[in-house]
């Protein structure tokens, strides 16, 4: 009996199917699969670039800016010398001469090393806000075999990496070096 159902229903089974389908004719309306839109990816923008020369040991140079908008902040700075010892750092808000000289400034990435040059840096995302780039020339001290004593040239250049579409709030923002000194 199981052989005579398999025998009778297969055939009626093919048959509704092939039956039951619609024509492919010119009237027949073809609805096409919409494909779903691409996320874009990360787009970094310069934010801002600036150069200054007459850098003299043991002296802060803050550049304050303000960000719009939040995301992934990154500089690249560049002196002249390879033997002077630069540091560099991404501060929220500024920071007086107090506050750099007893290191509680509050930064977001630090780098205290000679080397690499030119340096790279780059934040965790971040909201918008007031930030600092500071840079500091480390005088030469023979004792601790650190600094030099290189009046320095230094450029560098900040970036921005956001999500996409590229926000309209994004633009170039003024970079102006302030040189910090005790008072």
């Amino acid at each position: 009996m199981n052989r005579l159902a398999h025998r009778t229903v297969l055939p009626a089974i093919l048959a509704a199917a092939v039956l039951g389908l619609p024509g492919c004719d010119d009237e027949t309306p073809v609805n096409p699969t919409p494909s779903p839109t691409p996320t874009p990816g990360p787009t970094r923008f310069v934010l801002g670039q600036a150069e200054f020369d007459q850098f003299t040991p043991d002296v802060y140079v803050s550049i304050p800016f303000p960000l719009s908008l939040g995301g992934i902040l990154d500089v690249t700075v560049d002196w002249t010398f390879e033997d002077s010892w630069i540091y560099v750092y991404i501060a929220r808000g500024t920071c007086d001469f107090e506050q750099l000289a007893n290191k509680t400034c509050p930064y977001i990435v630090a780098s205290e090393t000679q080397f690499p040059k030119p340096r790279f840096l780059a934040t965790e995302p971040i909201a918008p806000g007031t930030y600092s780039l500071i840079l500091y020339n480390v005088p030469l001290d023979r004792r601790q075999g650190i600094g030099s004593d290189r009046i320095e040239a230094v450029s560098f250049q900040l970036g921005l990496t956001v999500g996409v579409p590229v926000p309209a709030a994004v633009s170039r923002v003024p970079v102006e070096p302030v040189f910090i000194r005790p008072r």
